[in-house]
């Protein structure tokens, strides 16, 4: 008994300093952690910056689309109709009046639409830190099942951006 455990002694002082992650205290820990969110944080600002430059783009084309009639999901649902020989599915019109009530309205408007553009454009970079930070605590196996994380998590929030920009926020509209 005490031989295995002297055996364990001595594997534990050579191995000593071939693994870091588990010699880490929870501040270093946090330290590391701390990396990964500025890293993250300066990507999304980056995207946030990029958002407000060409906001018009977006305003005009993006977030706009929606209230042209000439939208994908209008001419989409007006070709199912024709197809469908209901011309009830063909969006003709759509009333949308925008009001600015307050002094800072639009440049709010802008600020706040940008932050979300580059929320939105900067998110798989950071699913990807967070997946550096974490996958150094997983095992080979948990590692190997968990490999397409950042990937499936990016088209997964993709699809979830898409179904809710051109189903979900156009039918809204033409509600």
């Amino acid at each position: 008994m005490s031989d295995l455990k002297d055996n364990k002694l001595f594997k534990a002082i050579k191995e000593k300093g071939t693994n870091l992650e588990a010699e880490m205290s929870f501040f270093d820990h946090l330290d590391v952690l701390r990396k990964h969110l500025i890293r993250s944080a300066l990507a999304i600002v980056i995207f946030t910056s990029l958002a407000f430059y060409y906001f018009d783009f977006f305003y005009n084309t993006v977030i706009m689309g929606p209230s042209r009639t000439s939208f994908w999901t209008y001419r989409m649902l007006c070709e199912l109709g024709a197809y469908l020989h209901r011309p009830g599915l063909c969006i003709d019109k759509i009333n949308i009046n925008l009001i600015n009530t307050e002094m800072a309205g639009q440049f709010t408007l802008q600020i706040n639409s940008s932050f979300m553009i580059g929320l939105a454009l900067g998110f798989p970079y950071l699913l990807y830190e967070v997946w550096l930070f974490i996958k150094p605590a997983l095992h080979d196996k948990e590692r190997k099942a968990a490999s397409g994380f950042v990937f499936y998590a990016s088209m997964l929030f993709l699809l979830g951006v898409l179904f809710g920009y051109f189903v979900i926020t156009a039918m809204s509209l033409s509600f």
